[in-house]
Protein backbone atom coordinates (compact mmCIF):
# COMPACT_ATOMS: atom_id res chain seq x y z
CA UNK A 1 0.00 0.00 0.00
CA UNK A 2 1.15 3.34 -0.57
CA UNK A 3 0.57 6.75 0.85
CA UNK A 4 -1.16 8.70 -2.25
CA UNK A 5 -0.80 12.78 -2.11
CA UNK A 6 -3.40 15.31 -1.66
CA UNK A 7 -4.96 15.90 -4.88
CA UNK A 8 -5.64 19.34 -5.97
CA UNK A 9 -8.86 20.31 -5.51
CA UNK A 10 -9.70 23.31 -7.93
CA UNK A 11 -8.13 21.71 -10.85
CA UNK A 12 -9.13 18.20 -12.67
CA UNK A 13 -7.16 15.36 -11.27
CA UNK A 14 -4.72 14.04 -14.02
CA UNK A 15 -5.20 10.50 -15.08
CA UNK A 16 -1.69 8.66 -14.38
CA UNK A 17 -2.40 10.24 -10.46
CA UNK A 18 -3.32 7.00 -8.10
CA UNK A 19 -6.45 7.18 -6.50
CA UNK A 20 -6.59 8.85 -3.50
CA UNK A 21 -8.41 7.53 -0.36
CA UNK A 22 -8.44 11.43 0.90
CA UNK A 23 -11.91 13.24 0.91
CA UNK A 24 -12.15 16.96 1.91
CA UNK A 25 -13.77 15.99 5.00
CA UNK A 26 -11.83 13.84 6.83
CA UNK A 27 -9.40 14.98 8.69
CA UNK A 28 -7.77 12.00 9.57
CA UNK A 29 -7.44 9.29 6.79
CA UNK A 30 -7.55 5.48 8.73
CA UNK A 31 -4.69 3.44 8.42
CA UNK A 32 -4.10 1.80 5.51
CA UNK A 33 -4.73 -1.97 6.52
CA UNK A 34 -8.13 -0.57 7.28
CA UNK A 35 -8.63 0.94 4.08
CA UNK A 36 -7.77 -2.57 2.82
CA UNK A 37 -9.65 -4.61 4.91
CA UNK A 38 -12.48 -2.41 4.23
CA UNK A 39 -12.23 -2.72 0.50
CA UNK A 40 -12.06 -6.44 0.94
CA UNK A 41 -15.41 -6.52 2.18
CA UNK A 42 -16.96 -4.79 0.22
CA UNK A 43 -15.92 -6.51 -2.48
CA UNK A 44 -16.39 -9.90 -1.03
CA UNK A 45 -19.58 -10.57 0.83
CA UNK A 46 -20.47 -6.94 1.35
CA UNK A 47 -20.90 -4.68 4.68
CA UNK A 48 -24.40 -4.35 6.39
CA UNK A 49 -25.48 -0.46 7.42
CA UNK A 50 -28.12 0.78 7.88
CA UNK A 51 -30.17 2.94 5.14
CA UNK A 52 -32.71 6.16 5.68
CA UNK A 53 -35.14 7.79 3.88
CA UNK A 54 -37.18 10.74 4.42
CA UNK A 55 -40.79 8.97 4.34
CA UNK A 56 -39.21 5.14 5.63
CA UNK A 57 -37.92 3.61 8.87
CA UNK A 58 -34.62 2.70 8.69
CA UNK A 59 -33.70 -0.20 7.01
CA UNK A 60 -30.68 -2.91 7.41
CA UNK A 61 -29.09 -3.33 4.01
CA UNK A 62 -26.04 -4.65 2.80
CA UNK A 63 -23.40 -2.64 -0.17
CA UNK A 64 -21.63 -5.04 -1.86
CA UNK A 65 -18.79 -3.35 -5.12
CA UNK A 66 -19.88 -5.20 -8.33
CA UNK A 67 -17.52 -5.17 -11.06
CA UNK A 68 -18.54 -5.71 -15.01
CA UNK A 69 -17.28 -9.29 -15.63
CA UNK A 70 -19.57 -10.73 -12.46
CA UNK A 71 -22.08 -12.88 -13.73
CA UNK A 72 -25.31 -11.48 -13.47
CA UNK A 73 -23.65 -8.03 -13.11
CA UNK A 74 -25.01 -4.91 -15.68
CA UNK A 75 -21.49 -5.08 -17.71
CA UNK A 76 -20.03 -2.13 -15.17
CA UNK A 77 -18.79 -1.50 -12.46
CA UNK A 78 -21.38 -1.04 -9.71
CA UNK A 79 -22.32 -0.64 -6.11
CA UNK A 80 -25.24 -3.02 -5.00
CA UNK A 81 -27.42 -2.77 -2.01
CA UNK A 82 -30.11 -5.30 -0.67
CA UNK A 83 -32.46 -5.02 2.48
CA UNK A 84 -32.09 -8.02 5.25
CA UNK A 85 -34.91 -8.55 6.91
CA UNK A 86 -35.91 -11.28 9.11
CA UNK A 87 -38.11 -14.24 8.29
CA UNK A 88 -39.84 -17.01 10.61
CA UNK A 89 -39.34 -20.52 9.50
CA UNK A 90 -40.77 -23.24 10.83
CA UNK A 91 -38.29 -26.78 10.70
CA UNK A 92 -39.76 -30.37 10.52
CA UNK A 93 -40.72 -30.68 14.31
CA UNK A 94 -42.34 -27.26 14.12
CA UNK A 95 -40.37 -25.67 15.79
CA UNK A 96 -39.70 -21.56 14.52
CA UNK A 97 -36.72 -20.13 13.84
CA UNK A 98 -35.70 -16.58 13.13
CA UNK A 99 -33.61 -16.47 9.77
CA UNK A 100 -32.17 -13.49 7.90
CA UNK A 101 -32.71 -12.43 4.66
CA UNK A 102 -31.51 -10.29 1.72
CA UNK A 103 -33.98 -8.93 -0.68
CA UNK A 104 -33.77 -7.96 -4.29
CA UNK A 105 -30.57 -6.80 -5.48
CA UNK A 106 -30.18 -3.33 -6.17
CA UNK A 107 -27.32 -1.72 -8.92
CA UNK A 108 -26.10 2.17 -8.93
CA UNK A 109 -23.34 2.00 -11.57
CA UNK A 110 -20.48 3.80 -10.11
CA UNK A 111 -20.54 6.46 -12.93
CA UNK A 112 -23.56 7.62 -11.59
CA UNK A 113 -22.30 8.29 -8.09
CA UNK A 114 -21.37 12.29 -8.01
CA UNK A 115 -19.40 12.37 -5.01
CA UNK A 116 -19.52 11.17 -1.13
CA UNK A 117 -21.49 13.43 1.66
CA UNK A 118 -19.93 12.94 4.82
CA UNK A 119 -21.87 13.22 8.25
CA UNK A 120 -25.95 14.25 8.07
CA UNK A 121 -25.75 16.50 5.08
CA UNK A 122 -28.87 15.27 3.47
CA UNK A 123 -32.19 15.48 4.72
CA UNK A 124 -32.87 12.39 5.62
CA UNK A 125 -30.12 11.89 7.82
CA UNK A 126 -30.66 15.32 9.29
CA UNK A 127 -33.97 14.06 10.21
CA UNK A 128 -32.66 11.06 12.53
CA UNK A 129 -32.62 11.18 16.25
CA UNK A 130 -29.54 9.26 18.30
CA UNK A 131 -27.30 8.89 15.22
CA UNK A 132 -24.24 10.42 15.53
CA UNK A 133 -22.98 12.35 12.69
CA UNK A 134 -19.40 10.85 13.10
CA UNK A 135 -21.19 7.48 11.31
CA UNK A 136 -23.00 9.08 8.53
CA UNK A 137 -22.26 9.36 5.04
CA UNK A 138 -24.16 9.76 1.44
CA UNK A 139 -23.85 8.80 -1.86
CA UNK A 140 -24.64 11.26 -3.93
CA UNK A 141 -26.43 10.42 -7.27
CA UNK A 142 -28.14 13.05 -10.19
CA UNK A 143 -31.40 11.22 -8.69
CA UNK A 144 -31.14 11.54 -5.31
CA UNK A 145 -28.84 10.21 -2.52
CA UNK A 146 -28.42 6.69 -0.66
CA UNK A 147 -27.82 8.00 2.73
CA UNK A 148 -26.03 5.61 5.04
CA UNK A 149 -25.07 4.53 8.59
CA UNK A 150 -22.24 2.70 9.53
CA UNK A 151 -21.43 0.90 12.93
CA UNK A 152 -18.47 3.17 14.19
CA UNK A 153 -16.62 6.30 12.92
CA UNK A 154 -13.66 4.41 11.64
CA UNK A 155 -16.35 2.29 9.45
CA UNK A 156 -17.89 5.33 7.87
CA UNK A 157 -14.10 7.40 8.08
CA UNK A 158 -12.63 3.83 6.20
CA UNK A 159 -15.69 3.42 3.64
CA UNK A 160 -15.73 7.20 2.43
CA UNK A 161 -11.91 6.80 1.85
CA UNK A 162 -12.88 3.52 -0.75
CA UNK A 163 -15.34 5.35 -2.18
CA UNK A 164 -13.07 8.05 -2.67
CA UNK A 165 -10.71 5.84 -4.36
CA UNK A 166 -13.40 3.92 -6.23
CA UNK A 167 -14.74 7.23 -7.33
CA UNK A 168 -10.90 8.26 -8.58
CA UNK A 169 -11.40 5.28 -10.62
CA UNK A 170 -14.14 5.58 -13.11
CA UNK A 171 -14.28 9.50 -12.82
CA UNK A 172 -12.05 11.68 -15.29
CA UNK A 173 -13.69 14.97 -13.71
CA UNK A 174 -12.32 15.84 -10.02
CA UNK A 175 -15.25 14.98 -8.02
CA UNK A 176 -13.56 16.73 -4.65
CA UNK A 177 -14.30 20.25 -6.21
CA UNK A 178 -17.68 19.53 -7.32
CA UNK A 179 -18.40 18.07 -3.16
CA UNK A 180 -16.73 21.25 -2.10
CA UNK A 181 -18.62 23.44 -4.48
CA UNK A 182 -21.86 22.07 -3.23
CA UNK A 183 -24.46 24.27 -0.93
CA UNK A 184 -25.69 23.20 1.96
CA UNK A 185 -27.39 21.10 2.29
CA UNK A 186 -26.69 18.72 -0.47
CA UNK A 187 -27.46 20.04 -4.46
CA UNK A 188 -29.16 16.10 -4.67
CA UNK A 189 -33.07 15.14 -3.06
CA UNK A 190 -31.99 13.47 0.04
CA UNK A 191 -33.75 10.04 -0.80
CA UNK A 192 -33.26 6.78 -0.03
CA UNK A 193 -33.42 3.54 -2.48
CA UNK A 194 -36.55 1.16 -1.70
CA UNK A 195 -36.69 -2.04 -1.98
CA UNK A 196 -39.06 -1.81 -5.22
CA UNK A 197 -35.96 -0.15 -7.34
CA UNK A 198 -36.63 3.78 -6.84
CA UNK A 199 -36.02 6.46 -4.08
CA UNK A 200 -38.24 6.24 -1.09
CA UNK A 201 -38.58 9.71 -0.12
Amino acid sequence: THSPPRPNASSRRRPSNPPSPEHPALKKIPPNKIIAETMARLQGRGIRLVAHGVHCDPKRVWIRLQDETEEGGSGEPCVTWQTEFPRRVPNQSGQVSIVLMRGSLHRIPLKQILYIDVGKKTQALQLTKGVADAVCLSLLTQNGSLDLQANSKLERDSLVSCFSMILDDVHEEDWRALYEASPEPSVANSSTFNPGGGFMR
